[in-house]
């Protein structure tokens, strides 16, 4: 897949597809946790180790961009990106105080982004949908 990228239209549409193709998956979600819970789980991306990945690609940060920074103590590992439904309790959440995780908001929509090293493994696209 060359250039592929996952969107979110709000209230509760998602697809994923590359470039002007047809989408490869798409659905619905639900866009807001259970009134018990902080987050919603949605979707998993776990890379290949970082000494397989190709070399960084400078991108011009635009405002539609967010760039993170991770460090990682080891090439060997892989990096997980999980993407989450949240309301405004996650504000006080830990790792958003802390600014180790992103809260992007549009819409009715919050979504919290957290980049984090794991374990090496092949890369994979998982998804906890809910609904």
């Amino acid at each position: 897949m060359i250039d592929p990228h996952f969107t979110l239209h709000p209230p509760a549409y998602f697809h994923l597809r590359s470039g002007n193709n047809p989408s490869l998956i798409e659905g619905l979600v639900w866009t807001k946790p259970e009134h018990s819970a902080l987050v919603s789980p949605w979707i998993r991306f776990i890379s290949n180790p970082f000494r397989d990945l190709g070399a960084p690609q400078g991108i011009t940060p635009t405002r539609k961009s967010t760039i993170q920074t991770l460090h990682v103590e080891s090439d060997e590992s892989s990096i997980a990106v999980n993407f989450d439904f949240v309301d405004e309790r996650a504000n006080l959440m830990p790792l958003v105080v802390e600014r180790k995780a992103k809260i992007i908001s549009w819409h009715d929509v919050s979504l919290l982004a957290y980049a984090r090293p794991v374990a090496p493994q092949k890369a994979a696209l998982g998804d906890l949908i809910r609904g």
